[in-house]
């Protein structure tokens, strides 16, 4: 007697069984503190970006005192989607090179990006990877906050960078551009300035794991920064000026009850990754419930970036990362 097929007994595709892999070795180094560093701009960490292509090149979000612009180029767009991973590389690396003078970072390689954060090394990726740094490299991005002053009056303080002014990339020039001279990539002075002051660190394990889910990968990296920052049980509202929804700025402009059910589905996928994840929605669903917790161990050095630095003999090895301490809270 033949058995009926069920869903349970379809083999799964590759793209299936790498997730699973990568959940797996999500888990594995965070149960035996071998998770690997990277490190997060914060202002992209409190505001984020765009989850899909929008057709406007220009995008706003709000997240307490601060307020983050992107304008960008009509025929480019603002960053989206796996855009956010690029800022998330440039930032490691100028930590793993020791935040050069010259704000500088150098690599030989565009696909080692995509083997660092697990991605396909298929010709799709490798060009939306391409238009990824354009998009950076052509977006004005305007940070402004309001700060208090000794005598109670609020001022604005508001600056205006490009994340990457300068480069000289694989793409830009086929015929000098050698397999000998590696990429270069200067910062903003002032987005270096950032990530040497206040480094948000995560793990790449887990950065890998949710990289096909920008928004899952956004709500993570924010849930880990305000959860180390926080000493008491917080209650975030939902909605409102100041809640959920408008400080993970990728959630914004859907319907309410959409942007409830990609919570829910972000904040599961968050849980297989860090199974003791303290945060949650609260009984009532009105809120959001963030409790103190340091949800990295001590992270290790990033060894696929040292073995890239160490392969190129134009770079000097530089010794393991230390430990990045969390920012104090805002």
């Amino acid at each position: 007697m033949k058995k009926d097929k069920t869903s349970t007994d379809r083999p799964s595709t590759k793209q299936e069984q790498k997730k699973l892999a990568q959940l797996a070795e999500s888990n594995e180094a965070r149960q035996y503190e071998g998770q690997e560093q990277l490190t997060a701009l914060r202002p992209l960490v409190m505001c984020g970006i765009p989850l899909r292509k929008l057709k406007e090149p220009y995008y706003v979000r709000k997240s307490g005192p601060y307020t983050i612009e992107l304008i960008s180029s009509p025929l480019l767009g603002v960053p989206y989607g796996q855009d956010r991973l690029i800022p998330i590389f440039l930032a490691t690396l100028f930590m793993a090179q020791s935040c050069p003078v010259d704000n500088t970072v150098r690599f030989l390689y565009g696909r080692d990006i995509l083997r660092l954060f697990g991605l396909p090394l298929d010709g799709k990726t490798y060009r939306r990877l391409r238009e990824g740094f354009k998009r950076w490299q052509k977006t004005l991005i305007s940070l402004e906050q309001k700060v208090i002053m000794p005598n109670g009056r609020t001022k604005e303080r508001q600056e205006s960078m490009i994340l990457m002014p300068k480069s000289m990339l694989w793409y830009q020039d086929d015929d000098a551009h050698k397999d000998d001279l590696p990429n270069e990539i200067t910062l903003s002075p002032l987005w270096a300035d950032e990530i040497r002051k206040h480094p948000i660190p995560a793990d790449l394990q887990t950065v890998k794991a949710l990289a096909h889910c920008p928004g899952a990968l956004d709500f993570y990296l924010w849930q880990i920064w305000r959860s180390f920052c926080i000493s008491e049980d917080t209650f975030v509202p939902l909605e409102g000026k100041n809640g959920l929804f408008a400080q993970v700025g990728c959630l914004s402009g859907q319907p309410t009850k959409e942007m409830r059910r990609l919570l829910s589905r972000w904040q599961q996928m968050v849980k297989q990754t860090w199974r003791v994840c303290p945060n949650g929605v609260s009984e009532d669903g009105k809120y959001f419930v963030l409790r103190p917790y340091q949800a990295l161990g001590p992270l290790q050095a990033n060894r696929f970036l040292l073995q890239l630095l160490t392969e190129n003999r134009k770079f000097t090895p530089k010794p393991p990362t230390p430990k990045l301490p969390f920012p104090p809270p805002l």
